[in-house]
């Protein structure tokens, strides 16, 4: 019977110690998920397959030229008067009631909302030009002349009647908000974001 020496046990027992602290720190070093560092879960696009027909007719039609596109899905708003809001952090993969596009046309980003029956909703197109005056005066006048105006100002139209809301993010420490304008200037809705 052939006897284990004392050195040989001491060898094993230092691999096996160095091949777990190799094996925790390749797991320490592999990239967590957003959701495992807090975050807010991915947004789930759609697939085309997913998305009505009558949308998507109505969307190429309305864009043909328009190659590449996102579609998510909406639930029931809120409200019927809040048609000109798009909120990202409520995209949903799960029976979806609106249909929300993104996509780059004529070099400006844009959002289209649909209904189920292709029925558009609102679009919303990021400006390069300026507001309306009565718009920016009321801006400066409001509680959030001070903050940080980002650069994520959006002109949103409604259907056909081409109703017309102005959008302005604003940032203050830890505090964002969506401002919506008419185009008279009224404040129509202050939206408190998540950061």
């Amino acid at each position: 019977m052939k006897t284990i020496s004392l050195k040989t046990i001491a060898g094993c027992i230092l691999l096996s110690a160095a091949s777990l602290q190799a094996a925790a720190q390749t797991q320490a070093q592999a990239p967590m998920t957003p959701i495992e560092q807090g975050g807010k879960k991915p947004i789930q696009k759609l697939t085309k397959g997913e998305v009505p027909k009558a949308v998507l007719d109505t969307f190429v039609y309305e864009y043909p030229a328009v190659v590449y596109y996102d579609w998510y899905g909406y639930p029931v708003l809120v409200e019927e008067a809040d048609w000109y809001v798009i909120d990202p952090e409520t995209y949903t993969n799960d029976s979806p009631e609106y249909y929300v596009t993104e996509f780059v046309a004529n070099g400006t980003p844009q959002k289209v909302m649909y209904n189920k029956n292709g029925k558009k909703i609102a679009t919303h197109r990021k400006m390069k030009e300026q507001c309306p005056k009565a718009v920016t005066d009321a801006f400066d006048k409001s509680a959030y002349k001070n903050w940080k105006l980002l650069n994520e100002k959006e002109e949103i139209s409604q259907g056909k009647n081409q109703a017309k809301v102005y959008k302005f993010t604003v940032e203050n420490g830890k505090e964002k908000h969506a401002l919506y304008y008419g185009p008279q200037g009224t404040l129509l809705k202050d939206k408190k974001l998540k950061m």
